[in-house]
C-alpha cells in the first residue's frame, strides 16, 4: 500500500470516526437531557477523531498479513485508540478516575464508536467490492 492510499484511508477513517462520535454524543446529550453540545466540544471531538484515525497506521503492512497477525493488529489498534481516548478524556476532564462509573460509561462509548466505525467501513468495502465486481463482469462480458 503506497502513501497516497494510506493517507486516503486515514482521511476516510477520520470522517467516519468524527461523524459517528458526533452522532453518539448527540444521542447521549439528548437522552441525558443536556440540550445542545457546545461548539468547543465539537472541536474537541474533531481533535480526538484526528488522533484516533492516526492510530490506524498500526493496521497497515507492506505485505499480506496472516489472520493471526491481523487479529493481533486489530487488538493493538483498539488498545491504542482506547488509551488515546481515555487520555484525552482525562485531560479534557470528561472522566473522573475517582468515579469509576464515568470511566466505564466513557469506555462503553469508545467501544460503541469503535464497533460502529468498523461496521461502516466494512459496509463501504462490501459496496465497493460489489461495484468493482459489476464493472469487471461488464468489462469481460464484451
Amino acid at each position: 500500500m503506497d502513501k497516497k492510499e494510506i493517507i486516503k484511508e486515514i482521511m476516510e477513517s477520520f470522517f467516519v470516526i468524527f461523524t459517528v462520535a458526533i452522532i453518539v454524543n448527540g444521542i447521549i446529550a439528548y437522552i441525558g437531557d443536556v440540550g445542545t453540545l457546545p461548539i468547543r466540544f465539537v472541536f474537541d471531538i474533531l481533535l480526538l477523531s484526528f488522533f484516533s484515525s492516526l492510530a490506524g497506521l498500526v493496521l497497515y503492512s507492506k505485505r499480506e498479513m496472516k489472520r493471526g497477525e491481523m487479529i493481533f493488529r486489530y487488538v493493538l489498534h483498539f488498545i491504542i485508540i482506547s488509551a488515546i481516548a481515555l487520555g484525552f478524556a482525562t485531560y479534557m476532564q470528561w472522566v473522573n478516575w475517582q468515579t469509576p462509573s464515568t470511566v466505564i460509561a466513557f469506555a462503553i462509548v469508545v467501544i460503541a464508536i469503535y464497533i460502529t466505525t468498523h461496521a461502516v467501513v466494512f459496509i463501504q468495502m462490501i459496496y465497493l467490492t460489489g461495484e468493482l465486481n459489476k464493472k469487471l463482469k461488464e468489462r469481460y462480458k464484451n
